[in-house]
């Protein structure tokens, strides 16, 4: 199988790199043609290696592009195939949601979902701008644009040439850089910020607004082609259905087809005992069964739940249910935990340890690099905690950063690398 495989990155050269490339392929596409898979990889990456994996794995009819998970909870990240049918029903809805198309500034690593998005859904607006007759002089306003966020005279020039809206994807960390520089408050006024990757605090989301700043909340996984549930509501045809156990399955037209597995071994055997070989249950219909184009649910690894407003329910996330901390017999979630810690003015990311007696232990980890006294007294803490929430919610044990190394570990796209960070704190308190 022919494979296309563009180094990702970031920069100007990364964001044209992939640019030509989702041009070039889109418009085959839009023709009728099939163009060969896009794989987006980080720098550095073998092309010959990529091609000798992919070459063992079954790659479903009709994909379009081929990305890598994160693996924020395994470690491997898994390779997820998307059809371009995906893609743009996730770009279409995206920009209905926030009132039409605009240019996107492509700031996260391109080899990631939400950093490929950027390009897309720019590469989508420009096409359709062509595909209505206007001249590629005047299509142009919608390709993707980077720019170095820490410099605010950069920024603004970047936005004050713009003709038409920007859009900015980032990761919570990068609005708070945002935050903490009051020039580029002054510049991004004129922006719209969507806001994902990991839970974002909600007083850095009330500081941003209180700024001025156009912000909203994206979840959305790679295998639902990113964000698909914007302010904790749906986009575009997404349904959200949540199981006994909160589990959170997501039906969207923007689902991807499925996760590359091993070629089956023979060519003769049933279709549907290759869907239940090929597929695990994380897609509905399986890949071979799946028509590109028509909604598939995936059933994903988080907890959340639904909380009513007076404008109707919107979904809360609570976490990876693999982070769910099982203590004495109860299961806690680390994000309530966090928010709890926040409301007494302590920040502080939550994770389960090992405990002889109950299984579990809640571990608070609080950054002290800049403020030795942020290390925190654990009776304040477990105090508050026990008063907000329960008895069983109170960290038994508060780590500063510093004890630690001094920062907290991310994946390759601006995760807390929580199942790291776990070992971390366990090794320190010799668990």
């Amino acid at each position: 199988m022919t494979l296309v495989v563009v180094e990702g990155g970031r920069g100007p050269q990364a964001v044209e790199r992939v640019h030509d490339a989702v041009v070039g392929a889109l418009r085959t596409w839009r023709g009728g043609g099939s163009p060969a898979p896009l794989f987006v990889v980080a720098p550095g990456t073998d092309p010959e290696a990529i091609r000798a994996e992919v070459g063992l794995l079954e790659v479903p009819e009709g994909t379009g592009l081929l990305m890598r998970t994160s693996g924020s909870t395994t470690g491997t990240g898994k390779i997820v195939a998307i059809s371009w049918e995906s893609l743009t029903a996730s770009a279409k809805a995206t920009h209905e949601a926030f009132g039409g198309p605009g240019r996107w500034a492509a700031q996260l690593p391109l080899e990631h979902i939400a950093g490929f998005q950027t390009v897309a859904r720019s590469a989508i607006n420009e096409l359709d701008a062509l595909d209505a007759g206007e001249s590629p002089q005047a299509a142009a306003r919608f390709r993707p644009v980077y720019f170095d966020l820490s410099d605010p005279r950069v920024t603004r020039a970047a936005l004050t040439s713009a003709a038409v809206r920007t859009y900015l994807s980032l990761v919570p960390t990068q609005l708070l850089r945002v935050l903490r520089t009051p020039e580029l408050l002054v510049a991004l006024r004129e922006a719209v910020f969507l806001v994902g990757g990991a839970g974002t605090p909600e007083q850095a989301l009330a500081r941003a607004r209180e700024a001025g700043l156009d912000v909203h909340t994206s979840y959305g996984m790679t295998e639902t082609c990113g964000g698909c549930v914007y302010d904790g509501r749906p986009i575009g045809d997404t349904k959200i259905v949540l199981t006994g156990n909160g589990r959170i399955s997501l039906r969207s037209s923007a689902v991807a087809t499925g996760y590359l597995l091993p070629r089956t071994p023979s060519a003769t055997v049933p279709v549907s005992a290759v869907a239940s070989a090929y597929e695990p249950t994380d897609f509905d219909p399986p890949a071979p069964l799946r028509t590109p184009g028509t909604p598939a649910t995936h059933h994903t690894k988080d907890a959340g739940r639904l909380v009513k407003t007076p404008d109707g329910n919107i979904l809360d996330v609570l976490g990876r249910i693999d982070d769910a901390i099982t203590t004495g017999g109860l299961t806690v979630m680390p994000r309530l935990i966090e928010e709890s810690l926040a409301r007494a003015g302590r920040e502080a990311i939550v994770v389960g340890v090992p405990h002889l007696e109950w299984g579990e232990a809640v571990a608070a980890v609080v950054d002290d690099t800049n403020n030795p006294s942020q290390s925190c007294d654990i009776t304040v803490m477990r105090s508050w905690v026990k008063l907000d929430l329960g008895p069983w919610w109170a960290p038994t044990y508060v780590v500063g950063l510093s004890e630690i190394g001094g920062q907290l570990p991310h994946t390759a796209s601006g995760k807390v690398d929580r199942r790291q960070l776990r070992e971390l704190v366990s090794d320190y308190l010799g668990l």
